[in-house]
């Protein structure tokens, strides 16, 4: 018998698996390993159980899986049509959502909101972009008397003494013809109403919440099979991989754009209606603490969905190098929603593509569809676990790569454990075979026709871990030969070699701005050249929320001549409106991005897997129903201070006049600190008060407020001594910078506006569990939403400044900057001090050296002229005192 792409995907169909099941009936005996397979555990008889799929169909074995395509399609039509219509997306269906809609200033929304179901669709993507890990489960309110709670049935038409208070109780029944709608038909809304940049914006939030992603997805009119390649392509995954070599394990840690890792990939489907939950049994072997993918026991899921059957998602499991990890290795987990009898297109191509098969059917013995699927199965040289609804059984191996299992009154928690160890045992014996086989998303670039143009940077990143893995040996050894200086060499090559691969829009925009800055500085203003349309084609973007570079982060320099010209394009399409500059500044990797992102909904300026340089300014309208005087808030982004990749007194230069930059410039800078690091921002924050003493010329009233990630925010006590602390520092910083420049100022606040009662704020932890597979905290979230609480009550009180005004500070500032770059070498005020004591101690002895060879000279004078006599020691005496 062929295997199954030879039966299925060749597209015989039903017929041709029927005619297969029958010779293997008749040719029962001559395979009584299959013959044992399949009639093991008949003595377990099951109870009675429904043949209906989740979505209504009858897929018992007395139906056609080939329903004609004419009968299906309009009630699915139908179902779809009305569930857009509950959500009122029904001009979206053709004018597209894209992130502008939603990267707007709105008032923040607490976890217990309820909103009306028009709304869901807003309120679940607006929750979704602040990485709030519950946006699926938004309570809802009733629209209309209707409504779509369910209502209990009248039972008053009935005459009193013919029912009593039990055979009420007994009849009444709650009308379910229209209930609530199914969160992942919100999810799968929203996506099919959203363009290409709001789709990947979702995927990359669905991603870092820990969820499945849409893989396979049908359209929900012409049920054509869409592969969305390109939402995939900002996802990087991180893992650290164990292998066991000559006994001993090496642990290797890899960082993969998801698009590019080659993982195994096993494969979940659905025979028949079952009493357990295929997806509550793929989180236990994912992450028994979070709901990677929705499953009918999680809140909100109602019985009936029209939006996920034939829907495969994706997730991948990824080991921390851990005692505890469930797989050595990334692997990929791919969940086929619905009936896989009835969804062939997306059945086969993932039985083409996963390294393990895992099919959970209902009956073996009672469904003639569900048994000849598996015989096909059972026949193909893919691995196959079976598990079976209707059998109690342990699992078992029949054959080599055939596993059997029973679900029947077994605890779950039992059978996922069971299930991690036969996945284990036979990924084991994959990787002993010649042919190890390995699932990547690009790969099926070539079933859904989406063309792939990225640039490949992973095997730079490979190359750069092996060669650190080489450095690191030779040091453990002590070696003292030209090997280890070679290796470091080449280790620092292949650093510059990943630094200049990391290609993103950013460097677009960069090689735009040289250019209209060159060929204004040569040919002055002209309205016909091309290059003079750069700007208006930066402003359409920052108009509509893309992030705009502000300083080159690699030269430290500011183009004012192609910001201006933006910022003019931007004044001529939306009028001179005022903005609120909101600056936000932090060490190397204190959270600064999952910050905004948290805020505002913000994606990092840059692409997936590298880090942000310089300064990055991007533009977010204010909704109507905040009440301010402005209009918009300018989000200004920095790199991260103090970047390990950058040493020496360079560095220190540009992270104090980046910090000085960006807080002379917003209305509020928002200052992120991870843990106890305010001690490593502490010189800086010095630097930026001298630094602000200084430029006296430029009108400035930069405010600050402190975001620090402690443990335990509710821990009163130990916040009060913290804000005391700071509020210390802060101060003291300020004396002696105050002292140096001879200003009379004493308190922080007297050169940067702050409260440390009002403007010091707790979070908690990012990350609930340990990464990476831990799922953003919920804590976290809401902690935030206090922080913007109070940025946006000070942006209210703010009349904030016109887009012109913007435009003449940035140039103020700067050339202020330039001016001041003395005191930006030094790593503190202290630092500062000292070389002017050393700088005064040296202006003596240099004058004292000088007067000495003064005399040196006159004695030398005095033995040239034979004045030998007067040239003695109490001359010299004389002269030196």
């Amino acid at each position: 018998m062929e295997n199954l792409h030879s039966t299925a995907a060749a597209g015989g169909g039903e017929a041709e698996i029927r005619s297969e099941v029958s010779s293997l009936k008749e040719n029962c005996d001559t395979d009584p390993v299959f013959c044992f397979f399949v009639h093991e555990g008949e003595e377990d008889e099951n109870e009675e159980r429904s043949n209906k799929g989740s979505s209504g169909e009858d897929v018992s074995g007395n139906m056609s899986v080939n329903v004609s395509d004419e009968l299906t399609k309009y009630p699915c039509q139908r179902q779809t049509e009305t569930l857009i219509d509950r959500l009122q997306l029904q001009d979206k269906l053709q004018q597209k959502f894209s992130p502008e809609d939603f990267l707007q200033i709105r008032p923040p929304v607490t976890r217990h909101h309820v909103t009306s179901e028009k709304h869901l669709a807003h309120m679940f993507v607006r929750r979704l972009m602040t990485l709030d890990c519950r946006a699926r489960y938004i309570p809802v309110r009733a629209d209309s008397p209707e409504g779509t709670e369910p209502k209990p049935r009248p039972v008053t038409d009935i005459p009193e003494k013919d029912y009593s208070d039990w055979e009420v109780f007994l009849n009444t029944s709650v009308d379910t013809e229209q209930t609530r709608v199914h969160p992942m038909d919100v999810q799968m809304a929203v996506f099919h109403c959203s363009d290409s940049f709001l789709k990947q914006t979702m995927v990359t939030k669905l991603s870092q919440c820990q969820y499945a992603l849409p893989l396979l997805v049908p359209d929900p009119v012409t049920m054509e099979m869409e592969c969305p390649l390109w939402t995939f392509r900002q996802i990087t995954k991180t893992w650290t991989a164990t292998q066991i070599k000559d006994g001993s394990p090496i642990v290797t840690m890899k960082s993969v754009p998801v698009c590019k890792a080659q993982t195994p990939l096993v494969s979940f489907f659905r025979l028949g209606s079952l009493s357990v939950s295929k997806s509550q049994l793929m989180n236990a072997l994912i992450n028994d603490r979070h709901s990677t993918f929705f499953h009918r026991n999680c809140p909100g899921s109602t019985r009936s969905r029209h939006l996920m059957d034939g829907v495969a998602e994706i997730a991948w499991y990824c080991p921390a190098g851990k005692p505890t990890d469930a797989f050595r290795d990334c692997m990929a987990f791919c969940n086929l929603h619905g009936d896989a009898l009835q969804i062939e297109k997306q059945r086969d191509i993932l039985i083409k593509k996963s390294s393990i098969n895992v099919f959970l059917v209902a009956s073996l013995q009672k469904d003639e569809e569900s048994r000849s699927l598996i015989a096909a199965l059972f026949k193909s040289h893919k691995p196959l676990i079976c598990l079976s609804d209707d059998d109690s059984c342990d699992a078992l191996k029949t054959k080599k790569g055939k596993y059997k299992m029973g679900l029947k009154g077994r605890n779950q928690s039992d059978v996922s454990e069971e299930l991690k160890k036969i996945i284990r045992e036979v990924l084991s014996s994959l990787e002993e075979s010649s042919v190890k086989p390995s699932f990547q998303l690009e790969a099926l670039a070539e079933l859904s026709g989406v063309r792939v143009d990225e640039k490949n940077i992973s095997s730079v990143l490979q190359s750069y871990d092996e060669k650190w893995l080489e450095v690191l040996a030779l040091k453990n050894k002590h070696d003292k030969s030209g090997l280890l200086l070679m290796k470091q060499t080449e280790l620092q090559d292949l650093s510059h070699k990943l630094q200049s691969a990391s290609f993103g829009l950013e460097h677009m925009f960069r090689e735009m701005a040289h250019i209209y800055e060159a060929h204004r500085t040569t040919d002055g203003e002209s309205r016909d050249a091309d290059w003079c349309k750069y700007p208006e084609l930066a402003a359409q973007l920052m108009i509509s929320g893309h992030p705009v570079e502000l300083m080159d982060g690699d030269a430290g320099h500011l183009p004012f001549t192609w910001i201006s010209s933006l910022l003019e394009e931007v004044i001529q399409k939306l009028g001179d409106q005022r903005v609120f500059v909101l600056s936000v500044l932090d060490l190397q990797s204190s959270g600064k991005t999952s910050l905004l992102s948290s805020m505002f909904g913000l994606q990092p300026a840059v692409g997936a897997g590298r880090s942000t340089k310089g300064a990055f300014m991007q533009l977010l309208k204010v909704s109507e129903d905040m009440k301010t005087d402005v209009d918009y808030v300018l989000v200004v982004e920095t790199e991260g201070l103090q970047a390990s990749e950058l040493d020496g007194n360079n560095t220190r230069y540009r992270d104090n006049e980046l910090a000085t930059f960006v807080i002379a410039l917003g209305n509020v800078t928002l200052i992120s600190i991870f843990g106890d690091n305010l001690l490593k921002i502490q010189d800086i924050l010095q630097i930026v008060v001298q630094a602000l003493m200084r430029m006296k010329k430029v009108q400035l009233s930069p405010r600050c407020v402190f975001v620090q990630d402690v443990p335990d925010v509710a821990a009163a006590e130990k916040n009060v001594d913290r804000k005391r602390r700071l509020q210390e520092h802060l101060d003291q910083m300020t004396k002696l910078a105050a002292e140096e420049e001879l200003c009379d100022a004493e308190r922080f606040s007297d050169v940067i506006e702050f409260d440390v009662q009002e403007d010091v704020k707790y979070c908690g932890q990012l990350w609930e569990g340990s990464p990476p597979m831990a799922a953003p905290n919920p804590a976290y979230s809401e902690s935030l939403q206090e922080v913007k609480n109070t940025i946006l009550s000070k942006a209210s009180k703010s009349a904030g400044i016109t887009l012109s005004q913007l435009r003449t500070k940035i140039q103020d500032l700067w050339n202020s900057l330039l001016s001041e770059n003395f005191v930006f070498s030094f790593k503190n005020t202290l630092e500062v001090v000292m070389y002017r004591k050393l700088e005064v101690l040296a202006r003596k002895q240099t004058s004292d050296l000088r007067s000495n060879m003064k005399t040196e000279d006159q004695l030398l004078s005095m033995t040239e002229s034979g004045k030998h006599d007067e040239a003695g020691v109490s001359y010299l005496y004389q002269e030196t005192n």
